[in-house]
């Protein structure tokens, strides 16, 4: 059973590569949201081997397992506590940001404290050396990902500041690296909105086609941040990470869900039109009331295109029947879904109980329950 606590460990530090916002990683494993996803399915595992270990222990020699007079020993229990509150505070609803990130540097802490557990009991043999040595590996590449990407970003300049109504605003940036290229559109960005904001890193899609000479971001005003976007001035210096694609334009049919912001993506996908060959596009957008704005550049986009359509439906809470009308008479089309996390969740279950296949529909959730 010691190879079960190693593969815990060499699986703990993989969770940690998946932690990290690394543009290359996301690229292979087809999006950020996916990555997530295999993520927390790797933190399941690493609490499954490390109960299953515990367990054996337990039934092997329950005095031993429970003297806590042995340092070693205390850190294995301190670290697969730590672990289990996390895993099961995954599993609650939306996390404040505060709390989520004391969660998960409560879970470096386990893996620090699992590092030096395993250490005091390591065996001599070579396998056992070499799956340790693995493990730390994987957990220290993880750890320096994280850290780097935490404190890395490219300089963009504000140019304007675009209030659409209804508590949407249009960033319009610029970088301060001219050789520095436009992320492509549908693309996932994160942005630290520098002086006089918060240190927070904050996700938003890309709004504007990457031939653009300007990158367009559009915002709610929800967050401690985002609410006092009317303060920031043009030539004010923010930062970006990114990007990490989820959402491309294609040949192939596709249906647009939108929600709020979650119009984003889809607003820079279709103004690549002029750009980009595209199969013919629905988008369903879900509006509590209307945006003239938005929606009169959508009507503009939709004459110029003949491929593109578009109808919003108004109200609080969102008519998903719609959905399923625009499913059946799109039966081979791929459906693209963005907006709230609670809105995609929402989204994503009417459609599988219509009988839409799984397959089919692709969203932004970063969690897969």
């Amino acid at each position: 059973m010691r190879f079960v606590a190693l593969l815990s460990w060499i699986v703990f530090g993989l969770a940690f590569v998946l932690a990290a916002r690394w543009p290359g990683l996301a690229r292979i494993l087809g999006g950020l949201s996916r990555q997530h996803r295999i993520h927390h399915i790797v933190g399941l595992a690493t609490g499954l081997l490390s109960g299953i270990h515990l367990i054996h222990q337990i039934w092997k020699d329950p005095e031993v397992a429970f003297y806590f007079e042995d340092p070693f020993l205390l850190l294995g229990w301190i670290a697969l506590v730590l672990l289990l509150i996390g895993l099961a505070l995954s599993f609650a609803g939306r996390l404040h940001h505060r709390w989520w990130l004391i969660l998960h540097w409560s879970l470096a802490a386990a893996y620090v404290a699992a590092l030096v557990h395993g250490w005091g009991f390591l065996h001599f043999g070579r396998w056992h050396q070499a799956l340790f040595w693995v493990g730390l590996g994987l957990g220290g590449l993880g750890l320096t990902l994280i850290f780097l990407y935490r404190w890395r970003g490219q300089s963009w300049v504000v140019q304007e500041v675009r209030n659409t109504g209804s508590g949407l605003w249009e960033l319009i940036l610029k970088p301060s690296d001219r050789k520095v290229v436009a992320p492509r559109a549908g693309s996932l960005i994160y942005l630290q909105f520098g002086s006089g904001f918060s240190a927070g890193w904050h996700p938003f899609s890309v709004a504007s086609c990457r031939l653009s000479p300007e990158l367009h971001v559009l915002i709610k005003n929800a967050g401690m941040d985002t609410s006092h976007l009317s303060d920031m001035k043009p030539g004010h210096i923010l930062r970006l990470q990114g990007p990490f694609t989820e959402f491309q334009i294609s040949d192939e049919p596709q249906l647009w869900v939108a929600a709020g912001a979650g119009l984003a993506p889809f607003l820079g996908m279709a103004r690549c039109f002029d750009y980009a060959k595209a199969g013919s596009v629905e988008l369903c957008l879900f509006e509590a009331h209307p945006e003239p704005t938005v929606e009169a550049e959508l009507e503009r986009l939709s004459n110029e295109h003949q491929e593109f359509r578009w109808k919003a439906h108004y109200g609080q809470a969102a008519d998903f029947s719609v959905l399923r009308e625009a499913a059946t008479h799109r039966p081979n089309s791929r459906i693209l879904i963005c907006g709230s996390p609670a809105f995609m969740r929402k989204a994503r279950k009417y459609l599988q109980s219509s009988g839409v296949q799984d397959a089919r529909i692709h969203t932004e959730e970063f969690v897969p329950w």
